[in-house]
């Protein structure tokens, strides 16, 4: 397994360590990488991999995009998606989704979690104030878990187990 990821203010990296704990404890083995300046050719390599960043302004950074352009074809090989946010995750899970299985990749899983966020002109700190917290932490860590057991259970013929993405509108919060 390898962790990818991109981390502005630290929050997406702690998350980060939390899953490769839990994969560890399953699998004993995840490698950690940040995303910028990888070489994607030795992706192959790997039967699972995890990419994580911030939510901005409801979808994924332009690097990520980039990133995901840049890769080679995937050919079946099982990713899954890890976001941090301050508020409404919007369509940042169905669209790097969608571009990592036109690249040929099998997406398995998504996780998320609130991270601390700051506004320079809002007066007051956000709800998500000290996020990631011990639960997100926690959370984060059994989803690491998750992941590195029902990755090896997902065959052709039952690909019903794997998840869709829900965007996350405001018509959801109604």
């Amino acid at each position: 397994t390898l962790l990818l990821f991109f981390s502005q203010t630290g929050n997406t990296k702690k998350i980060t360590h939390q899953i490769e704990l839990g994969i560890k404890s399953q699998t004993g083995q995840c490698d950690v990488s940040p995303m910028k300046g990888y070489n994607t050719i030795i992706l192959s390599k790997y039967d699972l991999i995890g990419l994580g960043f911030p939510v901005f302004y409801f979808h994924e950074p332009f690097n990520v995009r980039d990133f995901i352009e840049d890769l080679p074809q995937l050919n079946g090989q099982h990713w899954f998606i890890y976001v941090t946010h301050a508020n409404i995750i919007g369509e940042a899970l169905p669209i790097t989704s969608k571009a990592l299985k036109e690249k040929g990749a099998i997406v398995i899983g998504y996780f998320d979690s609130y991270a601390d966020a700051t506004v320079p002109f809002y007066p007051r700190k956000l709800y998500v104030h000290g996020h990631p917290d011990k639960i997100d932490l926690e959370n984060a860590r059994k989803f690491g878990e998750h992941i590195a057991v029902f990755s090896p259970k997902i065959t052709d013929s039952d690909s019903e187990l794997i998840p869709e993405p829900l965007p996350v509108s405001s018509e959801r919060w109604k």
